[in-house]
């Protein structure tokens, strides 16, 4: 595949900042149905989506982080987060939902440099 059809998804907020994050997983999941190679990053309080229970918002009956079979069936396989951010929020890395692939500073820099297309949210 082209670099011109990758999307990086940069999710830097908390799941209880409102619909950023529905918004983000939305954008990943429309960009994968048109044939983009999607890659989600979570960043800053973004990775708190990532521990279990985190992402269901009160009242809500279903979570707002797909599970990894729904990813799956848009293809979407590159779920990544920010290595130093895990450690600045004391977050374990084994205390994340399964699949997640941690990334350094460069690793960081080398997905920003690879992607033909970036939403932050």
């Amino acid at each position: 595949m082209s670099q011109k059809d990758t999307l990086l998804v940069v999710i830097r907020q908390a799941p209880q900042s409102g619909l950023w994050l529905r918004e983000a997983l939305d954008a990943a999941m429309v960009g994968a149905a048109f044939g983009k190679t999607v890659s989600l990053l979570f960043m800053g309080q973004g990775v708190l989506a990532l521990l279990p229970g985190q992402a269901q918002k009160p009242g809500v009956e279903k979570p707002l982080l797909p599970t990894r079979e729904t990813l799956a069936m848009y293809d979407i396989q590159h779920l990544c987060v920010a290595a130093a951010d895990l450690y600045a929020l004391n977050v374990k890395a084994d205390s994340l939902v399964e699949g997640i692939t941690l990334l350094d500073e460069e690793q960081i820099r080398g997905c920003f440099a690879d992607a033909a297309n970036i939403l932050n949210f």
